[in-house]
């Protein structure tokens, strides 16, 4: 017995003092990343597929010309007119709408149509008045039930402005027969749907009558399975179903999230489902794009019988980029495979802390980068793209370089606490504890004294910058870190930006509210608040207006000094959704530092809208820009209404300037009308073929193709304002 305890002490000794051994690592094989195809960039035709059709008589003739997202665009011939030149003798014709996303570069593909101008194509199709052309899409959603009660739907719009659609019942009749007798599959009536909130209205106003005529009409939503997919790809994931109204917080990037709404704190996440709508030009579905992982609206995803007997468990889900959305149950093998694969290490980031100066942004190039960052780099490379003649469209202001940030972290001692956080392997595998490090993280560096000297220096800027009036001007702190804004990676909406006031800094008390706040600027703030407060009351299951009511209660009463805000700023380095991303790609959190961009406040902003140049279009690599765009201060890259959705617009480039400019969808704020002049149009195509022109020969010569992400702010007076311009890597 005595023989046998030693042993076990010894057997027990040599366990506690041998290495940990590795968990077990399946063999993933030839498993890799999936392909998902990248939803704004279609993949070119098959080169067996025609370049058009004039009827469609089987699925294979329709999916040959169709996109990846189940749609077939068409011109039909419209009242006594004709279609154009070798198209004259037919009733209809379908494009093959992966070669030509654009009706009028389908037209212009045709011998003799050539030269086909915008203005003979609007004439012929967008005014009533004058229309001889009927041009839609034809969309095939297998899922869906038809009013017969089948299940397949083959649903046409006609993308024509509500006030320039049939105004009566027998105009939409002639439309449709005009189309039906085109179309021989499937046996079954073609569904009509509309474009927009006002011609749904009409529509269902007059389904009766429609009916009687033969015309058979369904809600959008009926059509779709309330299905919206932003980002198409493939996961593997636990099922995570949130309560009606529980915002997404303790999720991380192994979960598959189910919940009303999406918003910027949004972690890595497996997947994202929302019973809302979501801005498809936000940060987030920028951020899920990137890296190809699902996320859509399903607003019955709730009722889905499906989807509650796989809450926990762990599932590979896909979904197509026309909303087909697949489960199944997985192995937790595979899914740690999929894992592996999808980390896409980056090299450390480069810092030079030997800069200490804050400087103009006029006087930064791109290759400021390594002591300011990319963002106040880029926004120097604006002004210098813009030229003087527009110097009215940029924003003028100042950079924080990194050593500052870095000099605040260690005169107060949050260097320890950093490096724990980062060298904790343990944290890893427990989310409430990382949140919590990360939390006392910030906490310090907001808690910590600022350098001697420092707030001075910014003052100055100010009032060099801003001149009479700084003191009581609101100016923003942007975030410019480099860990984001590069060709790999874009960080968007990682970091926080602050509004701060000197005045409030100055003035030897706490009490609020600022002293930057004016009464214009207060009474938009109260109209505000009182309509969120009212439409929450009516609809207590909006939670995400919660947040929104306490910051406006906020901006009304509390000051915003320009040091708190700088603090804030720089805490954001340590935001749970950052720090997830930086893990993601392998970042050492260690290397990453902050820089500030300042500029002025705009307040009270007409919109805000995001621009993605040099897209593909009509089978070519690049020339198609596409802009969305939102009202006020509700936000495109960050909304502030999760369920609000952009104005989307699309133009090609010609020349120095834009053509063809299509609104393909209004935005859920301004139904009515679209958020662009046709003056305003021309000049933000000029200024944005510019852009992209001075950042691919100055800044990015070695990305080819280069895309663009722009941001811009519209001020209250309809001038243009370019924030940011940064690599879209989205593709």
């Amino acid at each position: 017995m005595r023989a046998f305890f030693l042993l076990f002490v010894l057997a027990l000794a040599l366990f506690r003092c041998s290495p940990p051994r590795p968990p077990a690592v399946p063999d993933c094989g030839d498993h890799g990343r999936p392909d998902a195809t990248s939803p704004t960039d279609a993949p070119d035709a098959p080169s067996s597929a025609p370049s058009h059709r004039l009827r469609i008589s089987s699925a294979s003739e329709f999916t040959d010309l169709a996109t990846p997202q189940g749609e077939v665009k068409f011109l039909a011939r419209s009242g006594e007119g004709r279609l154009p030149g070798p198209l004259a003798t037919n009733e209809c014709v379908f494009s093959n709408s992966v070669r030509y996303p654009l009706h009028l570069s389908f037209l212009r593909s045709l011998a003799g149509l050539e030269s086909y101008s915008t203005e003979q194509y609007s004439d012929a199709t967008a005014r009533r008045a004058t229309r001889t052309i009927a041009p839609g899409s034809l969309y095939w959603r297998p899922g869906a039930v038809h009013p017969d009660g089948s299940r397949g739907v083959l649903a046409y719009t006609f993308s024509v402005a509500s006030n320039e659609a049939p105004n009566t019942v027998e105009g939409w009749a002639e439309l449709d027969r005009r189309l039906a007798a085109c179309v021989d599959w499937p046996a079954k009536d073609l569904v009509l749907v509309a474009t927009d909130a006002e011609q749904e209205a009409w529509l269902l106003r007059e389904r009766a009558a429609l009916a009687r005529e033969g015309v058979t009409v369904m809600p959008r939503d009926e059509l779709t399975g309330a299905i919206e997919v932003y980002s198409p790809g493939e996961t593997y994931g636990y099922v995570r179903t949130l309560a009606v109204g529980q915002r997404i917080a303790d999720y991380g990037a192994r979960d598959i999230l189910v919940a009303d709404s999406a918003s910027d704190d949004v972690s890595i996440v497996s997947a994202l489902i929302t019973t809302f709508p979501q801005s498809f030009g936000s940060h987030l579905n920028l951020r899920m794009r990137e890296k190809r992982l699902p996320n859509l609206r399903w607003s019955r995803a709730r009722e889905s019988a499906e989807l509650r007997a796989l809450e926990g468990a762990l599932v590979r889900m896909t979904v197509s980029p026309s909303g087909e959305i697949t489960f199944a149950r997985a192995t937790l093998d595979a899914a740690t495979c999929f894992w592996r694969a999808l980390q896409q290490p980056l090299p450390t980031p480069a810092a030079d802390l030997s800069v200490t100066d804050l400087a103009s942004l006029q006087d930064l190039a791109h290759t400021h980068r390594v002591a300011y960052g990319v963002k106040a780099a880029n926004l120097g490379e604006i002004i210098d793209a813009l030229g003087p003649e527009n110097a009215r469209y940029r924003h003028d202001g100042f950079a924080i370089p990194f050593s500052r940030f870095a000099e605040h972290v260690r005169r107060n001692n949050v260097t320890p606490a950093i490096e724990a956080v980062t060298t904790d392997v343990g944290l890893r595998e427990n989310r409430v504890a990382l949140l919590a490090r990360l939390e006392s993280v910030r906490d310090a560096i907001r808690r910590g004294s600022l350098a001697p000297g420092l707030l001075d220096a910014i003052a100055t800027r100010i009032r060099q910058t801003w001149g009479a009036g700084a003191d009581t001007t609101f100016v923003r702190f942007r975030s410019s870190t480099n860990a984001e804004d590069t060709e790999q990676f874009s960080g968007a909406g990682l970091y926080d930006s602050r509004t701060g006031c000197l005045a409030d800094d100055l003035d030897g008390d706490d009490a609020g509210p600022s002293r930057c706040l004016t009464a214009e600027h207060r009474s938009a703030l109260e109209s505000r608040l009182a309509q969120y407060r009212a439409e929450l009351s009516a609809n207590p299951d909006r939670t995400y207006l919660a947040p929104l009511i306490a910051d406006l209660e906020e901006d009304l009463s509390e000051e915003k000094t320009v040091s708190d805000a700088l603090r804030k700023v720089w805490r954001s380095l340590f935001n749970a959704r950052a720090f997830d991303e930086r893990e993601f790609y392998g970042i050492d959190h260690r290397a990453v530092y902050m820089g500030v961009a300042v500029v002025r406040t705009v307040s009270m902003e007409r919109r805000e809208s995001v621009a993605l140049t040099n897209l593909p279009r009509d089978g070519a690599a690049d020339g198609l820009y596409r802009v969305l765009s939102q009202v006020g201060e509700i936000g495109v890259v960050r909304p502030s209404i999760p369920s609000a959705a952009p104005e989307v617009m699309t133009f090609v480039r010609a020349g120095a300037g834009g053509a063809m400019f299509t609104v393909s969808q209004r935005s859920t704020e301004s139904p009515a009308m679209d958020l662009w002049s046709e003056s305003e149009r021309a000049l933000l195509a000029t200024i944005l073929v510019r852009m992209q022109d001075h950042f691919a020969s100055r800044v990015y010569p070695r990305v080819a193709p280069l895309r663009l992400d722009v941001e811009i702010d519209v001020a209250s007076d309809g001038t243009p304002l370019f924030k940011q311009a940064r690599p879209y890597v989205a593709n």
